[in-house]
């Protein structure tokens, strides 16, 4: 282990304290031997939490400086379920759930993206002033299994995203994403399909200093 991660483990340390007594005190269901948590968790609403095991939380901008000063922060209702599957890996966003917001395994969550079942706010101008959080709209949000969603890219309700989809930074999606497919934009478009045959990557020397191949004992 190098001196870096040990400095930032030992600076770490009050917050995955106060993090396991958030997650005891909130009763949010989790393998406690394979969560890994970077910086303090927020947790708000009496809904269920369920995480999976080996997942990752960074929740600072020790660890993930690209996130600026963001952190991860889980929001439910009374009735809200937030379910993360094996294996992923989250980075300073932020995850409201009304209904359902269900997370497959082995994702891969960007820094500071937004994932919500519901629109917060009415559209309608006197229902913003009154109970706003009761007149909203609430769909769930459905992610496969092994999806990249690129940093600030925000997930609206209703949305299923599709195994091996890739979500590009910054992208706005409004309705449903196929499996294996690239989207980015605003809002949301698709851009191309994802080859999933296995493919090497390029060489990254130059053709100059390429090892020669042809047989010298010729």
């Amino acid at each position: 282990m190098n001196l870096s991660l040990m400095l930032k483990q030992l600076l770490d340390f009050p917050s995955r304290i106060g993090n396991t007594f958030l997650l005891w005190r909130k009763h949010v269901v989790y393998d406690s031997s394979s969560l890994l948590t970077w910086g303090r968790l927020g947790i708000t609403g009496k809904g269920v939490i369920r995480i999976g095991n080996n997942v990752t939380i960074v929740s600072s901008d020790m660890i993930n400086p690209i996130a600026g000063s963001g952190k991860t922060h889980f929001v439910t209702s009374n009735h809200g379920r937030i379910v993360i599957g094996n294996g992923c890996k989250i980075s300073n966003c932020s995850i409201t759930a009304r209904d359902l917001v269900h997370i497959g395994e082995r994702c891969t969550i960007g820094s500071n993206c937004m994932i919500a079942d519901n629109d917060f706010h009415s559209l309608h101008p006197e229902l913003r002033q009154n109970d706003d959080w009761n007149n909203t709209i609430i769909k769930p949000v459905l992610i496969g299994n092994d999806v990249f969603i690129g940093a600030r890219a925000i997930i609206l309700k209703g949305v299923s995203i599709g195994d091996y989809a890739v979500i590009g930074a910054g992208a706005v999606v409004t309705k449903s994403v196929p499996r294996g497919e690239i989207w980015a934009g605003n809002p949301a478009h698709f851009i191309r399909k994802i080859d999933m045959a296995l493919e090497k990557p390029a060489s990254s020397i130059p053709p100059n200093l390429e090892p020669s191949h042809q047989n010298t004992n010729a």
